[in-house]
């Protein structure tokens, strides 16, 4: 729950996007109750892949030792305001991921901040390597660099499953923190139907029959979850769609939303966890809001 995020990771690739991430930190620090640590990350073995140049230990570490006092100096007076730590931490590992997933770790980060690092297509590969090994399913925010600073609507992606409540109380917690309006989602899919071949078809009739479904799906969850209040699942916003991602997006983009919040419903084994269909399109499509996937 976001009440409890109290140590905050910024991922930065020295790009022109981290200057969008840093600034939603900072919103999102000064927004939390009781932040205690900012811990700004960068990976330079990724740099390296495509040189035609070995270097020695003594240069990566001179390198290393010259982008911590350029984050330092960029970014430090940023936090200032808060009072709290800022921790600077700068690998050289082969693997981003791996990288970030050690730091994480090392810094007891409770939640993680990446840029959409590609505007066209999404957000790049590092995120979705780091949603599919991370087991401890640390939240993510993709961070766009054409995120906006006001705040004003939240969107919380649900479904009659165990995520809704996560997703539903980590969605009151934010709007709460950013004094934003919050509207729950849920996206319905309608079936092939072949009444359209037989007279009297009625298709208001159809798609009031499968939100009556939904509905009734809803309440079967709150009866199974007795923490559930009535009124938060009548307040969810039924929208039709062929995909649940695409149609989210085209939601968020619809009603101007700032943030949409969702679940990574893929499942576990034992080197990491599979993504789900709308966690997929969220880091393959290009969006104007910040997505937090939890």
């Amino acid at each position: 729950m976001t009440t409890n995020w109290k140590r905050i990771m910024i991922c930065l690739d020295l790009s022109a996007i981290d200057d969008a991430v840093v600034a939603f930190g900072v919103k999102l620090l000064s927004s939390l109750p009781k932040p205690e640590a900012v811990c700004l990350v960068h990976n330079v073995r990724y740099d390296f892949k495509k040189l035609e140049q070995t270097f020695t230990q003594k240069q990566v570490l001179e390198l290393k030792d010259r982008i911590r006092k350029h984050l330092h100096k960029t970014y430090q007076t940023a936090f200032k305001p808060l009072d709290i730590a800022v921790e600077i931490s700068v690998s050289d590992d082969n693997s981003t991921t791996q990288a970030i997933m050690n730091a994480a770790n090392a810094q007891s980060t409770d939640v993680i901040l990446m840029g959409k690092k590609i505007p066209e297509e999404g957000a790049g590969i590092v995120p979705q390597k780091l949603l599919t090994a991370d087991l401890k399913k640390t939240p993510i925010f993709l961070v766009p660099s054409s995120f906006s600073f006001r705040f004003e609507r939240l969107v919380g992606g649900v479904d009659a499953s165990a995520t809704f409540m996560p997703v539903s109380r980590t969605s009151k917690q934010l709007s709460h923190c950013f004094g934003a309006n919050k509207q729950l989602v849920h996206v319905y899919k309608e079936p092939v139907l072949y009444f359209p071949y037989f007279d009297g078809f009625n298709q208001e009739k159809i798609d009031n029959n499968i939100k009556e479904k939904v509905r009734a799906e809803f309440r079967d969850l709150a009866f199974n979850q007795t923490d559930l209040a009535t009124s938060e699942l009548a307040a969810v916003h039924l929208v039709k769609g062929s995909h649940t991602g695409h149609a989210l997006i085209a939601y968020c983009h619809k009603t101007e939303a700032d943030l949409l919040v969702i679940a990574r419903i893929g499942k576990t084994n034992l080197v990491g966890s599979t993504m789900g269909g709308v966690t997929r399109t969220m880091l393959s499509k290009a969006t104007e809001f910040v997505v937090c996937i939890l």
